[in-house]
């Protein structure tokens, strides 16, 4: 809903606090500014409950998408754990 994303997906990844915490692949709008990581946590603050914000926010040019036009969380997923942040 954010005005300057265009497609969002959440996947949970390991954290040593926590075992697990949502990392947040936000696609930007065309000619959309970069935000700062904490404009979005702001934003979710005042819609999601605390446990739902994510902790993390990458910000790839494009999602990996399933054939069926979904988002392929999946690849996400394996993304985060290499340690890759582009999708």
């Amino acid at each position: 809903e954010h005005p300057s994303v265009a497609l969002a997906a959440v996947v949970g990844v390991p954290d040593p606090v926590y075992q697990e915490v949502g990392l947040a692949w936000l696609m930007r709008k065309p000619g959309a500014a970069a935000l700062p990581d904490q404009v979005i946590r702001d934003w979710c603050r005042e819609r999601l409950a605390n446990y739902k914000i994510p902790k993390r926010f990458e910000w790839p040019d494009e999602l990996p998408m399933l054939p069926v036009g979904k988002v392929d969380k999946l690849q996400l997923k394996r993304n985060s754990q290499k340690g890759t942040t582009s999708a």
